[in-house]
């Protein structure tokens, strides 16, 4: 079987893509990590639209995958999306 411990030492690997559209009325980012020892993911994508200067709607999602073991994928059965208002005053 495979030892349930993990590495003294894991190396991660990440991207992010931060982009702003329609004179920055919305925004989009992704960011994507990946564990090089066990082979897991997470990966984010989240898209704002500034309504006002003091009203932002978002929504998102959070993707986990990959082994149980690793420092992502232990979380693959909590994918979730996420619905936001952000009113500042």
């Amino acid at each position: 079987g495979r030892p349930l411990t993990r590495d003294k030492a894991e190396s991660t690997v990440a991207v992010v893509w931060d982009q702003s559209f329609s004179n920055q009325t919305y925004q989009l980012r992704f960011l994507g990590l990946q564990n090089l020892n066990r082979h897991d993911i997470m990966a984010t994508l989240d898209v704002d639209w500034l309504f006002r200067d003091d009203l932002t709607f978002g929504i998102g999602m959070d993707h986990f995958a990959g082994d149980r073991l690793g420092t992502f994928g232990q979380h693959k059965d909590t994918n979730r999306v996420r619905i936001a208002v952000e009113y500042t005053f």
